[in-house]
């Protein structure tokens, strides 16, 4: 099998879960560029490509230092505009999408809310599936490290989702409040 050949098949096989890690580490539903210079690179590097980690890791590693390195040179503005757009498209009823969206919209902030190291484990960890050996050679540094960031990054996450809750409560009283007067 070429490279090219390679490539285009871990691209069926894990192109979605890279599309989904791209969303959930930039905060952005547009990823679709980035998507495909992982791919890209990957075809680039791919004699590179030791078999030392499984194919889905190694891009998951092209994948976060592509957004790492664009992230240097300019921030990633979170829009929700697609997922507005993408409303039309449903077939379920319109208060289903604004809570799901709006479960997915906090959960975005709540990621977006945490340091990047801490962020990159929960992600690779909760959404991938990866094991920290798995996550310890994706990032570069020890499996402890890795242990260690993903229980600070459940902490932290905790701590954000608190904070949610808290102003989501004060938004409905407030709200209340003004309805009785």
């Amino acid at each position: 099998m070429t490279p090219n050949e390679q490539i285009e098949s871990w691209f069926v096989m894990y192109g979605d879960d890279i599309y989904r890690f791209l969303v959930y580490f930039t905060g952005s539903t547009d990823v679709e560029d980035i998507l495909q210079d992982t791919f890209v690179r990957a075809i680039r590097s791919f004699d590179t490509f030791r078999g030392e980690s499984t194919p889905k890791t190694w891009l998951l590693k092209i994948a976060r230092n592509l957004v790492v390195d664009q992230s240097r040179q300019h921030r990633f503005a979170r829009t929700d505009a697609h997922a507005m757009d993408d409303w039309h498209s449903h077939e379920k009823p319109i208060e289903d999408l604004i809570v799901e969206n709006d479960s997915v919209s906090r959960l975005m902030e709540t990621l977006q809310a945490l340091d990047e190291k801490y962020r990159s484990v929960l992600l690779l960890r909760c959404l991938h599936e990866l094991s920290f050996k798995e996550i310890s050679r994706l990032l570069g540094y020890n499996e402890i490290t890795a242990r260690s960031r993903f229980m600070r990054a459940k902490r932290q996450a905790e701590t954000v989702l608190v904070h949610f809750r808290r102003m989501h409560s004060h938004e409905q009283i407030e709200e209340s409040n003004r309805e009785t007067v």
